[in-house]
């Protein structure tokens, strides 16, 4: 005969514990993308749609990777340097300091995402649109799109574009996702759009 044991508050100690297994279950690639990164693969995607069928590398990091090259000296120093700008602005994004973000942001990348489409398009967002949220401004962009999906990104890996440009990657689940587009201005990395 099996034997059963009753410890007394069992089923408190159940309700205690199992939402605690039920908050560790992973997080699916797709989930961790901000909402900034799904407009931008569905931009992708209208145009891979509006142009004819062409045969593409696997992914776009390996391509570029291909086409400029640099030394391991030159990839350490980078890597570095783009690492440490990461840290900075996950600091500024996380305590919402939206004027020393801009600091770090090229021309284009400020006028893009402050252009009333822009704007417009994230507003339509399923996320935005359920909590109210119509973005007017750049700053509206950065408190309602930026701070809740780039305030804890790292660095795993670099790719080239150029020189003076990079892709800085976090690998997820084995997945390789592209976080930041930098470029040096004036000795300093400014995101890219």
């Amino acid at each position: 005969m099996k034997k059963t044991y009753n410890v007394p508050g069992t089923p408190i100690l159940l309700l205690l514990v199992l939402p605690l297994f039920s908050a560790c279950t992973s997080i699916d690639p797709v989930d961790t993308q901000s909402e900034e990164a799904k407009i931008q693969a569905e931009e992708q995607q209208q145009e891979e749609q509006s142009e004819p069928a062409v045969e593409e590398p696997e992914t776009a990091q390996e391509d570029s990777q291909k086409d400029f090259e640099v030394s391991e000296e030159v990839f350490d120093q980078t890597f570095i340097e783009v690492e440490a700008v990461i840290a900075e602005l996950n600091s500024l994004i996380r305590q919402e300091k939206y004027q020393e973000w801009l600091s770090y942001l090229t021309e284009d990348y400020r006028k893009y995402y402050s252009s009333p489409e822009q704007l417009e398009r994230y507003s339509q967002s399923e996320r935005l649109q359920s909590a109210g949220i119509e973005l007017e401004t750049l700053e509206d962009f950065f408190l309602h799109v930026v701070v809740p999906s780039r305030a804890n990104l790292r660095l795993d890996d670099l790719v080239f574009l150029d020189e003076k440009s990079v892709e800085a990657i976090m690998i997820v689940r084995d997945q390789r996702i592209s976080v930041y587009r930098l470029r040096l201005v004036d000795n300093e990395w400014k995101i890219e759009r």
